[in-house]
């Protein structure tokens, strides 16, 4: 009876030993394949950003890039180990020589700067830098660089065009006004002259105090007309009044 006890006992205490082992080598495999998981998880987030990404040594040296440098005429062997300041524009390498500073001292960081791509051209990123911890220490940084070219091509457009159109409001022969909430929030040299005020003056005050009293109402409704019709050019004559009270002065508008 003792014997078949032992030997009991020592079936059991292989099993457990076989499950054990067992267990561990399920454990072990299942933590392989979260590990390559995790992997081809970064690799697409890495690769298939459509946005510039690469990861920097604490040198500013690339030790890996996407395949988006190749959008600026680089292969992956032409900047592998190259230092990122060959590449970008001199009169924005203090600023961003800074905030790879700032990332490297384990702070997040966004900025705008310029680089040349292989053919001279130069293009405007939008840069995030966010410092690489590894063990509680900071080992690199990461930064992702969207281009904002055409966005700022567009915005310098936007006030090339506004200064266009400004010059010729403020040199027209008519008097050009702009009405907001009833009071005038911009007015041409012109229209200063006919009123005989001072542009400061001016701005801020009720369109109607220029208007002759007794043509107020018409004025209103003619306004009115033309916001209910999609601002069409409708004609009328009114008086509006110059700084010293006395005279009168008649408009087509």
């Amino acid at each position: 009876m003792e014997l078949l006890v032992g030997v009991g006992l020592v079936v059991l205490i292989i099993l457990n030993i076989a499950f054990f082992r067992l267990r561990k080598k399920e454990t072990n495999h299942n933590q392989q394949l979260n590990i390559k998981s995790n992997e081809q998880i970064y690799h697409s987030l890495y690769q298939y950003n459509p946005d510039m990404t690469i990861t920097y040594d604490l040198d500013g040296n690339m030790i890996s890039v996407n395949k988006v440098v190749e959008s600026y005429g680089y292969t992956e062997e032409e900047t592998l180990h190259q230092s990122f300041i060959s590449f970008i524009a001199p009169d924005q390498l203090e600023k961003t020589l800074e905030h790879f500073q700032i990332a490297k001292s384990g702070k997040s960081t966004n900025y705008e700067t310029s680089l040349y791509s292989k053919n001279g051209d130069r293009f405007e990123l939008c840069v995030t830098n966010i410092p690489i911890i590894v063990n509680n220490e900071i080992v690199g940084v990461f930064g992702n660089s969207k281009d904002i070219t055409e966005l700022k091509k567009t915005q310098q457009a936007l006030v090339e065009a506004e200064e266009k159109y400004r010059n010729l409001a403020e040199d027209a022969l008519v008097g050009i006004y702009i009405i907001q909430d009833e009071k005038f929030v911009y007015v041409n040299r012109r229209l200063i002259e006919m009123f005989d005020y001072r542009k400061d003056q001016i701005i801020g005050m009720e369109a109607m105090e220029f208007v002759y009293p007794e043509d107020r109402v018409m004025v209103a409704e003619n306004m009115n007309k033309r916001l209910q019709d999609n601002f069409s050019n409708i004609q009328y004559q009114y008086r509006e009044i110059k700084k010293d009270k006395t005279k009168k002065l008649k408009v087509m508008k």
